[in-house]
């Protein structure tokens, strides 16, 4: 092993530029509503075929980078494939199951700031003048001013913005990649290079700690990026990400996540025609000015006029759960977690739906899918936000698996024959009454 701790500077620097790259297409990749998937070990995140590289001279960190900065550097535009995936629980990738969110990403780019970024669900596209943001979910676009650049400044917070349409970006984060740098990106420690084969390529992986920005709280977060041995290019970057434990009292703690990046194929200074810059929505998509994630197609809800998933357990006073003792009863599951800030938000609401039919045929279960911390955090969290409605844990998530819950909060209606009425993802300030008109007209069937 080499360039095992330090580093300078600029190295540190440039390690925190290559992954911000190579990450900043996620946002596209996976969108704000992208489906959440049971990964299993055929689907899991793009799992490396690796093996030891031939015995070679081991550079040092601050050598790959400067040479991956170089090249990139001198190229004037390049193409690229990728994958991009976030895995809850920070497993490390390839391993045992668990829920994630993968998608493949198209990726052309254009100095100064021309770009097309694209996956299966959205799409960015800007041809320096105007910024285009699509979501195929809903089949939705808008068109903003592209970001201003000066020199090397780019606002990075509107164009994250764009990016990840809706995102409650904090207020500390940097307006610009110069400042992002600067404040944010710290590699802290690189912890080595090993020479490594990449899908038959030879290569060098590069290990290290980065501090995350501050406003999301973030413990250091150790990452590797694996530079190819022809080229220099990076083709890959993991980073491990989890929340530090709060100091007493319950706090919103995310669970831990991997997120990797693959590039598949890379073309520099490809030839890229400015109309590949150029988004034309097709005939039936809407332009608007705020995306509307309850515009999905029904279709997408596959579970909707059929029976629903058999649930047996327990809940958390210790007492059974069987869905088919419920039947005749409408049941509303919502499916939830501590960590997750719509959730948190949403679960008063859905507290006041449980009190407005307290007397009447309808049974509201809480399904909890916080993985960390076990009961005793839940029930704290429970306490503190007056929520008292029937919750029933599920870590493992076997039967949000059953339901094929996309991401969370989730909300599910059966009817009181036990049919799947209604699936809703997410949380909007209607949804409380959107959902109490569709009990009371199932309570009339």
């Amino acid at each position: 092993m080499a360039g095992a701790s330090g580093g300078g500077r600029v190295s540190r620097k440039l390690a925190a530029s290559l992954l911000l790259v190579w990450t900043m297409p996620l946002g596209v990749a996976l969108a704000t509503r992208s489906p959440l998937t049971r990964a299993s070990k055929s689907s899991a995140a793009p799992a490396a075929s690796t093996t030891a590289a031939p015995a070679a001279a081991v550079p040092s960190a601050q050598m790959l980078l400067e040479r991956a900065a170089k090249t990139m550097e001198r190229a004037k535009s390049y193409r690229a494939e990728a994958r991009a995936a976030i895995r809850l629980g920070a497993a490390p990738v390839g391993s045992a199951p668990g829920q994630a969110l993968e998608r493949k990403i198209s990726i052309a780019f254009a100095k100064p700031l021309k770009m097309a970024i694209e996956s299966e669900v959205a799409g960015v596209y800007c041809d320096g003048k105007s910024l285009w943001t699509a979501i195929k979910l809903v089949k939705q676009y808008r068109v903003m001013p592209a970001p201003p650049v000066s020199g090397e400044t780019t606002d990075l917070k509107k164009w994250l913005q764009s990016i990840v349409p809706g995102a409650n970006l904090p207020d500390g984060l940097p307006s610009s990649a110069q400042e992002w740098n600067v404040q944010v990106a710290k590699v802290l420690h690189f912890d080595g290079v090993t020479a490594e084969s990449l899908e038959g390529r030879v290569g060098w992986r590069l290990a290290g700690t980065i501090q995350p920005p501050k406003p999301p709280g973030l413990s250091p977060v150790p990452f590797t990026i694996w530079f190819d041995g022809g080229d220099g290019v990076p083709r890959e970057a993991l980073l491990e990400m989890r929340q530090p434990a709060p100091a007493g009292g319950v706090r919103n703690a995310m669970p831990g996540m991997t997120i990797s990046v693959r590039v598949d194929k890379l073309d520099l200074d490809a030839a890229i025609p400015d109309s590949g810059f150029v988004y034309s929505p097709p005939v039936d998509y809407k332009k608007v000015e705020q995306f509307d994630f309850r515009a999905q197609a029904p279709e997408k809800n596959a579970l909707v006029g059929k029976p629903a998933p058999a649930i047996e357990g327990k809940d958390l006073a210790g007492e059974k759960v069987s869905l088919a003792g419920l039947r005749g009863r409408v049941v509303v599951l919502d499916f939830w977690a501590t960590w997750c800030p719509p959730c948190v938000r949403a679960i008063p609401h859905v507290q006041t739906l449980v009190e407005r039919f307290q007397t009447r045929s309808v049974t509201v279960l809480g399904v909890n899918q916080d993985r960390e911390g076990g009961e005793a955090k839940v029930l704290k969290f429970l306490k503190s936000k007056a929520i008292r409605f029937r919750q029933m844990m599920d870590q493992e998530g076997e039967i949000g698996g059953k339901y094929a819950v996309t991401a969370i909060p989730c909300t599910v209606v059966i009817d009181a024959k036990g049919v799947v009425r209604h699936v809703q993802t997410g949380f909007n300030p209607s949804s409380e009454e959107e959902i109490a008109g569709l009990i009371e007209t199932l309570l009339k069937e």
